[in-house]
């Protein structure tokens, strides 16, 4: 348990969010059985609006890497070898992609800093 704890409070300190993907069966018409893959994003208490736009931007990033490599895939490839791609692709991307859209937010009159984005969950602080 503590390693997991130093290494939310290392994500924590270093992004003040945690991003993965989790998966698992659903239940689709009837019996059948499909996995489904959702972005989990984890906001820290300390978590300023710049850094809540930024967990949201870089959860589309991983969304778009996982379509692009489930529809890519080889047949052989597992599910958490497409999330490991697709996660290590948006975390490649992310620093680059978010100074453009950063950019181009505030050329056209956008304060990150006085966004108010609201969404259903929870808060975390690592004591």
């Amino acid at each position: 348990l503590s390693d997991v704890r130093d290494l939310v409070a290392y994500n924590f300190d270093k992004r003040n969010y945690i991003i993965t993907v989790g998966y698992g069966n659903h239940r689709r018409q009837k019996q059948q059985k499909q996995q489904r893959c959702c972005v989990i994003v984890a906001l820290s208490s300390r978590a300023t609006p710049i850094d809540q736009a930024k967990a949201y931007f870089h959860a589309l990033l991983l969304d778009q890497e996982m379509k692009k490599d489930a529809t890519n895939a080889p047949i052989a490839i597992s599910l958490d070898e497409i999330i490991a791609k697709a996660e290590n692709a948006a975390l490649t991307n992310l620093e680059s992609s978010w100074n453009t859209f950063t950019q181009s937010l505030q050329k056209s009159g956008w304060d990150l800093s006085k966004t108010d984005l609201r969404s259903k969950g929870y808060e975390l602080s690592i004591v």
